[in-house]
């Protein structure tokens, strides 16, 4: 079976298991697909930077890429040459009680036209270039559509480890905030020092280290190996640096996030009182109709006791003439005294 062939049978299957029920189709967000991810990929920073000023068209402006975390981190190796290194990691959804997730590959190519992005390695003659580190978008965290994605991009390829989450989760943003320092760390592409190896690997133990990750290690265990050299492992210097930066990184995401929680806020009470100034006479004219009905109640109401109060008059007569009548008959049987 062909390549194509294969990774389209497999799209159609996700469809046709969402379309019978078998598979949920939940609500995505445009920066992290939980149905097919369309393979759109971006640069780390852009990514940070645009959903960091995403706010959702509710009441109070959530940002819910602060609200989908990171459950599970797989480090996977391409079998073919040049045994290019990447990351799939796995986010729940941002509806408590939904089971959807999502996931995306990111790893580290080099960014300049002669050569292959998916080729992430070069040779020792091409000294540094400047690296593309990217995230890529696949969609639906099944396996089914993760193979589908990967086997398009890569080929063929091996789990070799994988970190799972359990008590603290990063979000999404956070997560974005961790892949910018680590491409802070150092811009460019080294055959021998900073390449795809060296990037996955830092992610990895960085994520590990701040939010007490639980790795498993599949045999054989060779992340930073080209055949059997090692290229490169993840610098202890790189990782706690990284660590120091990041809450400090974080704390002004966090804050560009909340002032833009309160523009929105102030945004929409803006709309909310321009709509009602819009319909003021409208509003005006409503409660003058409603003054109008209750004031013709009332004076129907007390019609109907004016035109009754001759009814009512006379029967009071009429009660008082019977009263009268009673005392007399009981004056007239109560004998004299002498």
């Amino acid at each position: 079976m062909s390549l194509n062939l294969r990774v389209n049978i497999n799209r159609l299957a996700i469809k046709l298991l969402q379309r019978i029920g078998m598979l949920e189709a939940p609500e995505s967000l445009h920066f992290l697909s939980f149905n097919d991810g369309l393979g759109v990929q971006f640069n780390v920073r852009f990514y940070r930077d645009i959903i960091s000023k995403q706010a959702d068209r509710d009441n109070v402006g959530n940002n819910h890429y602060t609200q989908c975390l990171l459950f599970c981190v797989d480090h996977y190796k391409c079998l073919q040459n040049p045994e290019h290194e990447f990351l799939v990691l796995q986010f729940s959804h941002w509806k408590t009680g939904s089971s959807a997730t999502a996931a995306l590959c990111v790893d580290r190519t080099v960014d300049i036209p002669t050569h292959s992005h998916a080729s992430g390695l070069l040779t020792p003659s091409s000294s540094k270039y400047p690296a593309r580190d990217t995230v890529y978008l696949i969609g639906c965290a099944s396996p089914l559509n993760i193979d589908s994605h990967l086997t398009a991009r890569f080929k063929s390829y091996r789990r070799i480890s994988s970190l799972s989450f359990n008590s603290v989760r990063p979000s999404v943003l956070q997560v974005a905030d961790l892949l910018v320092l680590v491409n802070q760390q150092d811009l460019n592409y080294d055959i021998l020092c900073t390449q795809c190896y060296w990037w996955s690997g830092t992610v990895c133990k960085s994520l590990e280290r701040l939010f007490r990750g639980e790795e498993e290690v599949f045999d054989p265990d060779n992340r930073g190996h080209f055949g059997p050299i090692i290229l490169m492992q993840p610098l202890e210097d790189d990782i706690s640096n990284i660590c120091a930066k990041f809450w400090p990184a974080y704390k002004e995401t966090e804050k560009q996030v909340a002032d833009l929680q309160l523009q929105h806020q102030a945004e929409r009470a803006q709309i909310l009182e321009q709509g009602r100034s819009q319909r003021q006479p409208e509003i005006d004219e409503r409660d003058r109709q409603i003054e109008e009905r209750n004031r013709q109640i009332a004076e129907l109401q007390h019609q109907a006791e004016r035109a009754r109060q001759p009814e009512i008059d006379e029967r009071d007569r009429r009660i008082a003439e019977l009263v009268a009548e009673l005392e007399r008959m009981r004056t007239q049987r109560t004998p004299a005294i002498n």
